[in-house]
């Protein structure tokens, strides 16, 4: 699309691996759906999740698997990661730390 200035479906670029959801009906209703669940996610963890991701991407996959393991390790042991798990197990709404 980039280089041509065609246009495709999403159905297309499900296909092609551009997207990850092709949204049902409403997309409004869905997007803001999907935007109110990320801002109940701890920002500090999703912080550091993002940047590994985008810090990863430029590694082979040996060394991209290495590094993601080491981004969640460091990523799990913050005090918001382990209020999520208390939570979790405990059937209730998470309260982040930062």
């Amino acid at each position: 699309m980039l280089l041509t200035g065609e246009v495709f479906s999403a159905q297309r670029a499900y296909a092609c691996g551009m997207i990850s959801h092709i949204a049902d009906g409403d997309l409004d209703e869905y997007t803001l759906n999907l935007a109110a669940q990320i801002a109940e996610a701890s920002s500090r963890t999703l912080f550091l999740g993002k940047r590994g991701f985008y810090q990863q991407s430029t590694f082979g996959i040996v060394e991209a698997y290495e590094f993601a393991g080491k981004v969640m390790t460091r990523n799990f042991l913050l005090d918001d990661s382990k209020e999520g798990v208390s939570a979790f197990v405990e059937k209730r709404r998470p309260q982040w730390i930062d």
